[in-house]
């Protein structure tokens, strides 16, 4: 569960990172597609977690 934690905290940060590009250079810069990208597969990596896990976090 300790895992779970750190990676939400994670997915958390990159969401952040994701608002700020978007507002700073838009939704189509390449660093928005980039941080999107990243953003994507930690939720594909947490949503494989809570299902090993057995919870419905995320």
């Amino acid at each position: 569960m300790d895992r779970l934690y750190h990676l939400d905290s994670i997915i958390e940060a990159k969401r952040r990172r994701m608002s700020d590009i978007v507002n700073k250079e838009g939704l189509t810069s390449i660093k928005a597609i980039r941080c999107s990208q990243e953003l994507d597969e930690l939720l594909i990596v947490a949503q494989k977690q809570t299902h090993v896990s057995g919870t419905n976090k995320v």
